[in-house]
């Protein structure tokens, strides 16, 4: 699969869990999309597998949050590696 076929991939990154759900065109479905393939991954796999497979299938585009820290929660942040924020950013890096 590569860009040209219209794919594209929603991801939802967490502390201990990420969602992802790959889409991809199909004129037969309201909306023109279908859900090809969801799946539930620890910050780990993230960058085991959801990395890798978005090197190699080139989806059109990669939704991510965008993640903010604010100020009424900075102090429950302290010593947290704030792994969302770092997974927002590998991805980000990743998708260009």
């Amino acid at each position: 699969m590569d860009s040209a076929d219209g794919a594209f991939v929603s991801v939802d990154p967490g502390d201990r869990h990420t969602g992802v759900t790959w889409f991809e065109q199909d004129a037969t479905q309201v909306g023109g999309w279908k859900c090809r393939s969801w799946s539930i991954l620890t910050p780990e796999q993230v960058y085991e597998t959801l990395m890798p497979d978005i090197q190699r299938e080139q989806p059109a585009v990669v939704v991510l949050e965008r993640w903010q820290l604010y100020p009424q929660a900075a102090g429950s942040q302290i010593g947290k590696d704030m792994l969302a924020s770092q997974l927002i950013g590998a991805l980000s890096w990743q998708a260009y």
